[in-house]
């Protein structure tokens, strides 16, 4: 399993290191910060693996053309389709339709898709939907919150989900702030990536993570600050400035979670 930061937008070549590989950035955010753009570009153009999120964990809807407009600057592999939070028609609605354009207008990469659904069996149905519709190699992402709204672990979901779609990828969105899919050996086996901004806001906020410390049970997984701390969910990316310590805390963080994933 790959970890995708989520930094700031002004200090993202600041605290990815170059040794990271794989990315995932917010289509809003690259089309409001020039240097947001100009480093993902980069990092794509280097042969880097980068999927284009929207902006729903913030709270927007992305337009379609303004998916279309990020791709155009920062060359994605794979694009996350739009998608309504427990809703599950609308969001094999909005998907399918926003597939449909982006491929329409030349876009030939991959997809991610983010079932939704009132219960567990709506969840299943609009999964299996969109998977019929998009094609086994259609990556599907799972929410933070299946255990609070199904009563499902995403362990669970990822044991039920690989029954019926045993060759598409499964990506987290987002990750508990327990950190206890990073160390289930078949979360880790299985799942091809997550997204998350924790390390780096625990980093920004001082605080170092260490999995072998929490492994050996040396060290506790610290309380998380949330990006209120660093500004709220959008005024997290707008942050311009961290101490070099703080800078080099997070930098730290992403360097040993990438050697413990490894």
């Amino acid at each position: 399993m790959r970890l995708y930061h989520i930094p700031p937008a002004r200090l993202a070549t600041q605290v990815i290191p170059q040794e990271e590989d794989g990315h995932l950035c917010v289509a809003d955010v690259v089309l409001s910060h020039r240097e947001y753009a100009e480093y993902y570009r980069s990092r794509s153009d280097r042969g880097d693996w980068l999927t284009l999120d929207t902006a729903a964990f913030e709270g927007k809807v992305t337009p379609v053309k303004d998916l279309f407009e990020a791709t155009q600057l920062v060359r994605p592999k794979e694009i996350v389709l739009p998608d309504l939070y427990r809703d599950a028609n609308g969001t094999i609605e909005t998907s399918l339709a926003a597939a449909k354009e982006l491929r329409g207008v030349g876009y030939e990469g991959q997809f991610m898709v983010v079932p939704h659904g009132q219960t567990w069996h709506d969840y299943l149905y609009c999964c299996e939907y969109l998977i019929a519709e998009l094609g086994d190699e259609t990556c599907i992402g799972i929410i933070e919150e299946t255990d609070d709204l199904y009563n499902i672990t995403r362990p669970i979901a990822v044991e039920i989900l690989d029954g019926i779609f045993p060759e598409s990828p499964f990506h987290f969105n987002g990750v508990t702030e327990h950190l206890g899919e990073c160390f289930d050996p078949d979360i880790l086996q299985r799942v091809r990536s997550v997204d998350t901004s924790k390390f780096v806001v625990w980093g920004l906020n001082g605080v170092n993570v260490d999995p072998t410390k929490i492994l050996a049970g040396v060290q506790t997984v610290p309380p998380y600050p949330g990006r209120k701390s660093l500004g709220g969910r959008t005024g997290f990316f707008d942050r311009q400035h961290a101490s070099e310590e703080a800078l080099q805390i997070t930098r730290t963080n992403i360097n040993r979670w990438r050697r413990f994933l490894k």
